[in-house]
């Protein structure tokens, strides 16, 4: 996906999943008559699927892209959540990293809370697009993540395993993707 080549009009390109049913390509059923979100949408609502566990809750059925500030990073975020749910698209099959197997609903809200702060984070630093990023870029990422901050910024105490490793996996998706 990351390679396609950018179009000479709006140096931008294509998505390769511009236009799709989101559901259709996660292989998610949906009762007669009802519809999944898009790709372009900044909400993708799951709540009417059929098959997820009753014991999920609400928010963890909707991805919200809109809380990534900068559209170029929701793109790309919704890019990454859809290969990772939909592993058999045509363009992601032929990634040599990329999983082969579909993640479930629940992972992806996780990965996509963590992409959100990762996106936002490298949106404050003035980076815009994936090819600006750098090793720098992702070392002061995870020392970011592993520090406590206080309300004006500070470092106060160090988080856990868990979290380090969010913050890691963050960017070996995108490298994968």
């Amino acid at each position: 996906m990351s390679d396609l080549a950018f179009t000479e009009s709006t140096g931008e390109r294509p998505s390769p999943f511009a236009g799709l049913d989101v559901c259709t390509q996660a292989g998610f059923r949906l009762p007669p008559a009802r519809s999944g979100p898009t790709f372009e949408d900044d909400s993708w609502d799951f709540a009417d699927v059929i098959g997820l566990p009753v014991q999920m809750a609400p928010h963890l059925r909707r991805l919200d892209f809109a809380a990534i500030v900068n559209p170029a990073w929701r793109t790309v975020a919704k890019e990454l959540i859809l290969a990772l749910l939909a592993p058999r698209h045509p363009d992601v099959a032929v990634l040599a990293r990329a999983l082969r197997t579909p993640l479930h609903l629940r992972t992806c809200a996780g990965r996509l809370a963590e992409l959100t702060s990762w996106s936002n984070w490298l949106s404050a630093q003035g980076v815009t697009a994936l090819g600006e990023v750098g090793e720098r870029h992702c070392s002061e990422w995870l020392v970011h993540r592993r520090q406590v901050r206080d309300n004006h910024g500070q470092p106060i105490g160090e988080r856990g395993p868990g979290i380090r490793r969010r913050a890691a996996q963050v960017v070996v998706d995108l490298v994968d993707y």
